[in-house]
């Protein structure tokens, strides 16, 4: 049996990426790495209204001139939306 991942997993690790991003090495740890990169290819699988709401959140993410607590804040929203 297989699982196929749903908008609660894209959320629970979008939820890992913030906490990732919080210690030391933040968005360039590679433990956010693989957890923004599963969610993003979870997402890509996805095309719900809330998930496209996430997606366009994570473009926003992605924007390296913003203050990292509004970066945190974009991944937060997407993984609470997406719940």
């Amino acid at each position: 049996m297989s699982h196929i991942p749903t908008e609660a997993d894209a959320a629970a690790d979008l939820y890992r990426c913030v906490y990732f991003s919080l210690q030391k090495d933040g968005f360039s740890s590679s433990n956010f790495i693989d957890f923004f990169n599963n969610a993003q290819k979870i997402l890509s699988n996805l095309n719900s209204k809330k998930a496209r709401l996430a997606k366009q959140l994570i473009i926003k993410f992605k924007d390296e001139t913003k203050p990292t607590i509004k970066r945190q804040e974009d991944l937060l929203t997407a993984s609470i939306l997406l719940k």
